[in-house]
This record gives structure tokens, sequence and C-alpha cells, in this order.
């Protein structure tokens, strides 16, 4: 839920993720990420906003409209990780363990308050006109799949599901992408548009979205992990003006920068 305008946070994917990339113990299999308000402007209720920046009263709130989001407080996942960009968008991380993978899908929470503004439009309109990169949601720009076409908080499945190949020889694997020459002769990395690079053709691994290997930001480098992953906008419905993002799921932490 934003801690800003009270508003669910959108569900954007969930990975699977193979042992590897496990990193808070092999009993958490799967990854899910959340995300605020990114395609319209939604305005932050001082109110809700003033709430979520306290400190958490274990006895409820007398303030009625202030009483969902403190049961959201009091139910946040054990697992559950925010994150927060330059510009103030929330991020939600949240590890899963496998019957939670497997249980069932829920809808987004829908509190009653008379503090909250008009709710963001993915909850009303069906994921095929929100979104730019449709493919993901009805598999084909001028075909529907049964269950495109409804509002995002219908319950129905839209998404698509995802399958995953392995880089074979990708030298990058396991290694911490780094952008400077000095650092790279430290831990091998390759930089995919660097000389070597370019014999290599690293740049063939431009993809939607990948676990480690080689790293292809937009702009600089951030300082991560081999463990991380990197997707554009269309992997999960985001505004990152044309560029990308990468997390790093040891220090859950994401990064992303325009195109």
């Amino acid at each position: 839920m934003s801690s800003s305008n009270g508003h669910p946070l959108r569900h954007a994917f969930t990975l699977h993720l193979p042992s590897e990339y496990r990193t808070k113990g092999n009993e958490l299999v799967a990854l899910s990420l959340f995300v605020d308000d990114q395609q319209e402007e939604l305005s932050s209720v001082k109110e809700i906003a003033d709430y979520f920046s306290s400190p958490l009263s274990k006895s409820p709130p007398a303030d009625s409209d202030l009483l969902p989001f403190w049961q959201h407080r009091q139910a946040r996942h054990a697992q559950s990780h925010i994150m927060e960009d330059i510009l103030g968008t929330q991020f939600c991380a949240i590890w899963l363990t496998q019957q939670e993978f497997d249980g069932e899908l829920s809808l987004p929470p829908m509190p009653d308050s008379e503090l909250l503004d008009d709710p963001p439009t993915w909850i009303e309109e069906d994921y095929a006109s929100y979104f730019y990169e449709r493919w993901l949601y009805t598999g084909k720009s001028d075909a529907v799949i049964p269950g495109a076409g409804i509002g995002g908080g219908s319950g129905e499945t839209v998404a698509l599901p995802l399958s995953a190949v392995i880089r074979a020889d990708d030298p990058n694997v396991g290694r911490s992408p780094r952008e400077w020459e000095s650092e790279c002769a430290i831990n091998g990395y390759i930089e995919a548009f660097s000389e070597r690079g370019e014999e290599l053709n690293l740049s063939r691994w431009d993809s939607i979205a990948h676990l480690g290997g080689t790293m292809q930001p937009q702009q600089g480098y951030p300082e991560f992990g081999p463990y991380y992953l990197e997707f554009e906008e269309g992997f999960g419905g985001f505004n990152f003006g044309g560029g990308n993002a990468q997390l790093d799921l040891q220090q859950i932490k994401i990064d992303w920068a325009c195109g």
C-alpha cells in the first residue's frame, strides 16, 4: 500500500527464481515486485503520509479513516522490503516461500477511507489498454486472450506466464557488473561495449529481462553484486523514461535510468 496516497501498490511481476538467485535462503523461492503509481501523477494525501511516517501503535487509531492503514501496517509481510527511487516512487519486493508461491491469487486491498482520492486507473481499466507493452497481457496486439480486457482489480488472469533460458556462454555470469576498466580488471567483468565485449558480441544479450550476467544499463552502472535482475519498462509495466532498471537481489535495492 502506498504510504503517500493510501492506494494499493500495483503488482508488476512474480518470479520463481533458480536456486543460485535465492539470496535470502533456499526456502524463499520467489520474489514479487510491487510499484506505486508511475503512469499518473497521483497526489500525496498529507494525513495518510503523516500516518505512515509516524511510529506504529499497538492500538488502533481513534480516527476510523486511518484504521485500514493501521491494519495494513500490522499485517505487513515479514519478507517485504520497501524501496524508494530518487523521485520518491515506492517499490516493494516480497520474498515468497514455495507454499506462498503455489497459493491462490488475491485481489489488491481496497481500503475504505474518506481520506482517499480517486484510485489509479489500473484498478478499473484493463491492462491491455493501460499499458503500452500490451503483448505481455494479451499475447498479440490485435487479439485478446481470455481474461484480458478486464480491470486489474477484478481477479481475472491477464498476465502471461514467463519462461527462462540459461545464458550458457555469457562470461559475466557470477561477476559483479562494473563500468570502469580498473574495476573490471580486478573481478574479470567484461563490459558489453568495451573492445573485448564487442569482440564477444555481448550486446546480443539485450533482452526484456534477465538474471545476472552481462548488464546493459542505460546510463551508469549501479554498485550491485552478481545476483541481480535487469528489466525493461515492458516487463511489468513500468515508466523509466524509455530506460531500464536493475534490482539487486542481495541488497534489495533498485536503480533505474531513462533512455
